[in-house]
């Protein structure tokens, strides 16, 4: 049975294919490559998925409420996408989270709170993007995190955040 699949920095072109979904898989990496613009959608079936890599692949739309349905998502990489919308508060049932990088999108809104549910986080990226407010203080309670990277105009009035960055790529 297929459990990894790694496809990155293929020069693979064209629409992922929806079978994809199909697949019981532990680890996907399409990283890197030129497929045509299109959502999230195709992953949020695959419950057994540890390790999701889909940076830099044209992902358009938003991340739907289902991403709390990935509950063995250990990392997650979607950054330099065009995703919008606000995160959903869902997102923080992915209690297995380690790695967390969603820099470079066109995420808006407030940082969900429920991302502090992660007691296992241990990076957490988020620059490049349009969030607004504070960084929550269930974030920063994470014991675990060393890494905590958002645009400078949030306010980590916590010293919780190791760096920022001004947004640019």
């Amino acid at each position: 049975m297929l459990e990894v699949l790694n496809l990155e920095n293929n020069q693979l072109s064209g629409a992922i294919p929806d079978f994809l979904g199909d697949l019981p898989l532990q680890v996907l990496r399409l990283s890197g490559n030129d497929w045509d613009e299109g959502t999230l959608g195709f992953v949020y079936g695959i419950t057994t998925l540890e390790d999701l890599r889909l940076d830099e692949t044209n992902r358009v739309g938003s991340v739907d409420a289902a991403i709390g349905d990935l509950v063995n998502l250990e990392r997650l990489e979607i950054h330099a996408n065009q995703l919008e919308g606000e995160l959903p508060e869902e997102i923080g049932a992915c209690e297995a989270m380690t790695y967390l990088d969603i820099e470079f999108n066109l995420f808006s809104g407030p940082i969900p709170a429920s991302i502090g549910n992660m007691q296992n986080l241990v990076e957490f990226y988020l620059s490049g993007n349009d969030f607004e407010g504070a960084m929550p203080d269930e974030i920063c309670a994470i014991e675990l995190l060393e890494f905590l990277v958002p645009d400078c105009s949030i306010d980590c009035s916590q010293d919780c955040c190791t760096n920022c960055n001004d947004g640019q790529a």
